[in-house]
């Protein structure tokens, strides 16, 4: 028995030094000032993603002090600056008449604060960098789609101004009765709400005027503008946008809306779960499926605003679209420039924290510090696209919400379907006969 009980220990003892001698992720040692930090081999996502708040501050304040300091610093003012821009514009336009647009204007206004307190939270160490991004990527998705309805807001507005009266808005079925109506007794349930059978019918009716007034421009190539199909342009024909095109550009931002939530989580998760293979493997899918996703929407942004863009110039959506797509563009493809720039040595080790980071992980930190100085020139910019002037001049103007629009555009597009097939059957009756 002794001697059994002997080799138990022995055996918990030889399986304890074996699991001490185990291979870990990636860790950073502390080191003095300087001296090289040695990184291991990364073993693993946790590893990849970089150390820990703890350990990179460590190294941040033995290896560059100072260059720590003037990111902090510079961070600091970015968003000082940012806040007070943004906050300034956001009670100019909380002054305005509660409206639609008011609510479109105040969650495209808030983006360049999104940007520079995840940017800048996200400096405080490499592995909250995952979240921070996914955060920006979310409120992106949420910014476009909000651009995309208020186009086709102000489009159903000037085109039932254009139409002087021979259209009815479809935000009319819930206005008030006129002052002069007799009160009576309201019936339980109530008798004189539309349905939503008699809204969708005036709002498929609505999308007639918004057609005619698009195709008021002449037939033109809708489809070949950036980032998709601009050098087809020669080989395509012009020609007249319907519905088909417009439900197109809703299903497109739709798609960015719900797409980039359900990756980010996929993403997260795979961080947390799987091994470094799986992992690299997933994350390779996620980044093409982002890209794809984004192009997508940007396309669909792009084809109602050159569509529309000479329509609604009274209200400068070419200024709008700019505050929100040049910087969009720029964080977009700049964390993919510094991530291949960051491969070559002598780039790498020209930039501070080179000693604690690896090249993605440093890369991924520079670029959140220039998407912070970006957010102050994003705030500027939104100031200047969506004045709170815009919602002042037109206090009498109707207002489309916009599931309205898409019911209308969906009625419009099938009752045409219904009519080109008729029409179809009806040509190969006469034929036959």
């Amino acid at each position: 028995d002794q001697d059994r009980q002997g080799a138990a220990v022995e055996e918990r003892r030889v399986r304890h030094q074996h699991w001490r001698q185990r291979p870990r992720p990636t860790q950073y040692r502390r080191c003095g000032r300087g001296e090289s930090c040695e990184m291991l081999e990364e073993l693993g996502p946790i590893g990849g993603l970089g150390p820990s708040a703890n350990e990179f501050w460590a190294c941040w304040t033995t290896q560059a002090p100072y260059a720590i300091g003037a990111v902090w610093l510079s961070c600091a003012i970015f968003v000082i600056a940012t806040l007070s821009i943004g906050f300034k514009h956001e009670q100019q336009l909380r002054m305005a008449e509660p409206s639609l647009r008011r609510l479109y204007y105040l969650r495209i206004s808030a983006m360049s604060r999104v940007f520079v307190l995840t940017a800048t939270a996200s400096l405080i160490g490499p592995r909250g960098w995952t979240l921070w991004a996914v955060i920006q990527k979310i409120y992106e998705a949420v910014v476009i789609s909000t651009f995309g309805h208020l186009l086709f807001q102000l489009l159903a507005h000037e085109a039932s101004v254009k139409a002087s009266g021979t259209a009815v808005a479809p935000s009319e079925a819930f206005a008030d009765p006129p002052a002069d109506t007799p009160s009576l007794p309201t019936p339980f349930p109530p008798t004189g709400t539309p349905s939503w059978g008699s809204v969708a019918e005036r709002s498929a009716e609505q999308m007639h005027p918004m057609l005619a007034f698009i195709a008021s421009q002449g037939p033109r190539r809708h489809l070949t503008v950036p980032p998709f199909c601009c050098l087809a342009a020669p080989c395509v024909k012009p020609y007249y946008m319907d519905s088909n095109h417009l439900v197109f550009v809703l299903l497109a931002l739709r798609q960015f809306v719900v797409l980039t939530p359900v990756l980010s989580v996929v993403i997260i998760w795979g961080t947390l779960t799987l091994n470094a293979p799986h992992y690299h493997l997933l994350n390779i899918f996620y980044i093409v499926l982002t890209k794809l996703t984004t192009i997508l929407a940007l396309w669909a942004l792009f084809i109602l605003f050159w569509a529309t863009h000479e329509l609604l110039t009274q209200w400068h959506t070419h200024i709008k679209f700019l505050a929100i797509k040049i910087f969009l563009i720029v964080i977009l493809l700049q964390d993919s420039v510094l991530e291949k720039i960051m491969v070559v040595d002598i780039v790498r080790t020209s930039f501070p924290g080179h000693q604690c980071l690896a090249a993605h992980n440093l890369a991924h930190f520079w670029s959140e510090w220039l998407v912070a100085l970006e957010a102050v020139g994003m705030a500027v910019l939104l100031r200047w696209g969506f004045p709170a002037s815009d919602l002042g001049g037109h206090a009498g103007m109707k207002e489309v919400p916009g599931v309205l629009i898409e019911i209308g555009l969906l009625r419009h597009r099938s009752s045409s379907l219904a009519t080109a097939r008729l029409t179809d059957r009806a040509g190969i009756e006469v034929a036959s006969v």
